[in-house]
């Protein structure tokens, strides 16, 4: 999973891996706009853009299994 900021200055960009229960945490990720991309074997990749608006935000992303386009993961 990555997270980069897409406002002007921020300069924040990170990589992290999911630990056994598909949760990951950034820290001093900095509020605005970012970008979040995600690629987990057998999955469709998953990229989208969120407004952070707080410290310690919880964001829940359901991945696609690959052709199982009615149930996601």
């Amino acid at each position: 999973m990555q997270i980069e900021s897409e406002d002007d200055g921020a300069g924040y960009m990170k990589d992290a891996k999911t630990n056994r229960e598909g949760i990951v945490s950034f820290d001093h990720a900095p509020q605005g706009r970012v970008r979040i991309q995600v690629v987990a074997k057998d999955h469709e990749t998953f990229g989208d853009k969120y407004a952070l608006t707080r410290d310690n935000e919880t964001i829940k992303i359901n991945l696609r299994r690959i052709g199982d386009q009615n149930n996601p993961q």
